[in-house]
């Protein structure tokens, strides 16, 4: 068995590669491949198996960099689709972006629309995945959770749900505020100005800058958890 082994391991890198990488040995089996490579066996299908044992390895960053040399040798979009998935674990979000333009199919479609709201981009997101009839969580517009917060402390906080932090913000603003209005009351001006500038628009504004860091948060949960729903196939 050995000798057979053996002589796999010589005449046939590739297949002695494959059994490393069936038997869930990626780390030697990417070793394997690489030495196919070198000496000229195969390289597109050495390539696409190195990319797939780093990702087994949660490699992305090299899975991503073979699965790019890859892409140059063979135009397909399951590739690429490989690609900008890997890049988006790596937290590449406007490369994995650039990878796919110009591709038509759905799923490039949908892991362009991911990889633009990883990003920030949740509008152009969002507009991507409503053509392709795919449901997307309606959150309060930025002008409602911005212009009344300007009226109520924390209440883009309590339209977004989060009503502990809403809570916080209405109180340590409010605080701070009457804090400030005593001080002038009692014509302590330098302690009132202090207290109006360090503390009063730390919260004030905090709590709108809180609410908006919600909004994106659960806007990312969705882009993250439909990648992973896509991954699940």
């Amino acid at each position: 068995m050995a000798i057979i082994t053996l002589l796999i391991y010589i005449l046939s890198p590739i297949e002695f590669a494959d059994s490393l990488f069936n038997e869930k040995d990626f780390f030697n089996a990417i070793t394997e491949y690489k030495r196919a490579m070198y000496i000229g066996e195969n390289k597109e299908y050495a390539l696409w198996k190195i990319g797939l044992s780093y990702e087994k390895r949660k490699k992305y960053n090299f899975a991503a960099k073979y699965f790019s040399q890859l892409a140059f040798l063979i135009d397909t979009p399951t590739v690429k689709h490989h690609l900008a998935i890997d890049l988006i674990k790596d937290r590449r979000y406007k490369a994995a972006s650039l990878a796919l333009e110009g591709e038509k199919d759905t799923i490039s479609q949908i892991i362009y629309a991911i990889s633009e709201g990883l990003n920030g981009n949740f509008q152009k997101a969002d507009t991507k995945l409503k053509r392709l009839n795919i449901d997307v969580p309606s959150l309060p517009d930025d002008n409602l959770i911005r212009y009344p917060s300007y009226i109520v402390p924390g209440f883009g906080l309590f339209i977004l749900g989060d009503c502990k932090k809403g809570l916080l913000s209405l109180f340590f603003t409010g605080t701070t505020g009457y804090i400030t209005y005593y001080l002038i009351k009692n014509k302590r001006y330098p302690e009132a100005f202090v207290c109006f500038n360090t503390l009063f628009l730390r919260f004030y504004t905090g709590g709108i800058k809180t609410a908006f860091g919600v909004k994106s948060k659960k806007k990312r949960h969705f882009y993250s958890s439909l990648l992973d729903k896509l991954l699940k196939g």
